[in-house]
């Protein structure tokens, strides 16, 4: 099931920036699309790939038809994600993956592997929830 954005006062701003923008474009190259549709592929598309809005909101005409046209094109309407290797120009890098590889000894002295990979908040080995194994060794 597709989910939108929550846009904060700001990104709402630029949110009608961009849309106001996408309408123009549209209607320069003959084209028609409800602005309400605009403005939901764009909260959309915001909620699963974060997008800089004032980059997209200020990206010369190329890029921003890129990313609009792209966004419009390529997004699965029923799940919010991208299809076809799309990404947009504007897109937020992603931040690096948090994962720890590690091996550690149990009471028998037996090594036990230790890997976590996920949300750095989420991390038991972070926490030192290792299981209460000694001697824990679990590298960045």
């Amino acid at each position: 099931m597709i989910t939108f954005a929550s846009f904060t006062e700001e990104e709402m701003t630029l949110a009608d920036i961009i849309v106001s923008r996408a309408m123009a474009l549209y209607a320069e190259m003959g084209m028609s699309r409800p602005r309400l549709d605009v403005h939901m592929d764009l909260a959309a598309a915001h909620e699963k790939c974060p997008l800089d809005l004032e980059v997209l909101a200020n990206f010369p005409d190329g890029d921003f038809g890129h990313d609009i046209g792209g966004i419009s094109r390529h997004l699965n309407r029923e799940t919010g994600y991208f299809g076809d290797g799309f990404l947009p120009r504007c897109a937020r890098p992603s931040p690096p993956p948090h994962y720890h590889i590690g091996f550690t000894r149990d009471k028998d002295d037996q090594l036990v592997d230790l890997r976590f990979e996920g949300e750095a908040e989420d991390c038991p080995i972070c926490a030192g929830d290792t299981g209460g194994l000694p001697g824990e060794r679990a590298k960045r």
